[in-house]
């Protein structure tokens, strides 16, 4: 038998670092956080603001900062969003009903502004990522990389689609958390802390699925070297994604067994020499191995299930 939990929490809401005043937190009539794998964060407040106080004040006004956070099951307090507001919205329904409605996006936004059209000159990939952090007015926590390319150009590309490309080219994950910009390796080592949920209780629903269908050996990515006329061929055998199972040691095995060896040939991705093409196939295989195993679901009140804190 399930335990009893409780289905509600205090929220709490701050504008600059500082609490936001309990006469306005008692006209909160909802509070929303969506958030996005490859979008900014969004948070969106409703307050009931029948005599106008809050649309003639300065309780919100665009551009402060603004953070929401709530308690766990464990009673701990923890942030669900921390970002900036960019719009300040006010209602007037019929029966004179007057709502003030905030939205706020976390900064994220700041790399979705604009697209731009620039080139990067004998740089690494995390050069290019902390030179872009550095232009947006965010910290930079980025894993070293080693290759360095001659030339690489954005190409009227906003800076979160490009870092999301570059990223995505060499295995790396690429997001903002509160003021930093993260480009990093994923975390599915000693690093990732291991999150128990129990059907029933803090684990709501729960979809797993596991699948073969792009389950491979091998990656091959193919390229031509122009100075040297002749062609590249990178490769990658052994991915570093896997989820552990009890029935197969990975996905590339359970496929074997089941359709015999596979392969995956990328052609459409320009590569320029050896290295970038062997880093472009290691990274398509860690891609692959961890789709082996996929769930979707829901958690009551376990914001850090995803490795970072999520609504």
């Amino acid at each position: 038998m399930p335990r009893q939990i409780t289905v509600a929490s205090q929220l709490y809401l701050q504008r600059n670092d500082n609490p936001v005043p309990h006469h306005v937190m008692v006209q909160l009539v909802e509070a929303t956080v969506e958030q996005h794998a490859y979008l900014p964060h969004m948070v969106t407040l409703r307050f009931q603001d029948p005599q106008l106080a809050l649309l003639d004040g300065d309780t919100f006004n665009l551009g402060d900062k603004i953070a929401v956070s709530a308690k766990t099951s464990e009673g701990k307090t923890v942030s669900l969003f921390e970002g900036e507001i960019t719009a300040l919205e006010p209602e007037f329904a019929r029966g004179m009903l007057a709502t003030f409605v905030v939205r706020g996006y976390d900064r994220t936004h700041r790399l979705y502004r604009q697209v731009k059209s620039c080139a990067f000159v004998n740089q690494k990939d995390s050069d290019i990522a902390r030179k872009i952090a550095q232009e947006v007015g965010l910290k930079a926590e980025v894993d070293d990389t080693r290759l360095v390319y001659d030339h690489v150009f954005q190409d009227n590309q906003s800076d979160l689609a490009f870092l999301l490309e570059r990223a995505w080219r060499i295995g790396f994950e690429c997001f903002v958390e509160g003021d930093k910009l993260l480009f990093r390796k994923p975390r599915a080592d000693e690093k990732s802390k291991r999150v128990t949920l129990e059907w029933g209780e803090d684990l709501v629903a729960f979809y797993p699925r596991l699948t073969l269908a792009e389950q491979v050996d091998e990656v091959v990515v193919k390229g031509w070297d122009e100075r040297e006329q002749k062609a590249i061929v990178g490769r990658a055998e052994n991915g570093r994604l896997y989820p552990q199972t009890q029935s197969y040691k990975n996905g590339a095995e359970a496929a074997r067994q089941a359709f015999g060896r596979g392969k995956k040939v990328i052609v459409n991705q320009p590569v320029v020499s050896q290295a970038e093409a062997n880093i472009l196939a290691q990274a398509r295989l860690d891609e692959v191995s961890g789709a082996f195993f996929q769930a979707e679901g829901e958690a009551f009140r376990r914001p850090h299930s995803a490795d970072r804190p999520v609504a």
